[in-house]
């Protein structure tokens, strides 16, 4: 079942993370709350990702060995860990991971997907959700030993590569759907859809 965040506005807050920058949070971000349950399935895993936006590109990275999916590209992000929250887990890998200053908008999409887990030798379920995030420069770094490399690229472009990571892969497909419904003013979630129209993601 799509657990599908509740949204509360915040006013602009700051949060230091690593050396290299830090988050800040505006308005519609999630609190870490879902609808439907007052707290995640215990049963599912899940990731948290971010798409930073950058003059109308977005920023993947590139995974490398020894880590699962080498050389496939992805937004940045992590596993959220017991008792954490999503904006917990941005504090600690949007950073940390393109070295950017970041500036959260909001909840984009959410998406389920099976992986298989080589520490529990078995397919598990995973969450995935993707947050939206504007920076005010493209000098990303991916010095954080799990990435090698980043690339900008418009949506247009992304929705058609062929080397994106399984969790990157599903959420694109899910970001091409929920855009149409904003599009066209049929999106059940109004915040959702502000969310998507702030963004770049046009495509033909």
């Amino acid at each position: 079942m799509s657990l599908l965040p509740y949204f509360r506005v915040r006013f602009s807050m700051t949060y230091n993370t690593t050396s290299e920058g830090r988050i800040k949070y505006t308005r519609n971000f999630l609190r870490g709350n879902f609808r439907g349950s007052s707290q995640p399935d215990l049963n599912t895993k899940y990731t948290i990702r971010v798409a930073v936006e950058y003059n109308g590109k977005f920023l993947l990275v590139r995974r490398m060995q020894p880590h699962s999916e080498p050389e496939l590209y992805e937004f940045a992000g992590g596993k959220m860990k017991k008792g954490e929250t999503p904006f917990k887990v941005i504090d600690r890998e949007g950073g940390k991971e393109t070295g950017l200053d970041l500036m959260v908008e909001g909840f984009l999409a959410t998406t389920e997907i099976e992986k298989y887990s080589r520490q529990k030798k078995q397919v598990i379920p995973i969450t995935v959700q993707l947050y939206g995030a504007k920076t005010y420069s493209s000098e990303a770094s991916t010095n954080d030993g799990e990435h090698d490399h980043h690339i900008w690229l418009p949506f247009e472009e992304i929705i058609e590569r062929d080397d994106l990571a399984s969790e990157t892969s599903a959420l694109v497909k899910k970001l091409k759907e929920e855009y149409v419904l904003a599009k066209n003013g049929n999106h059940e979630n109004p915040f959702i859809a502000n969310n998507l129209l702030t963004f770049s993601l046009e495509y033909k």
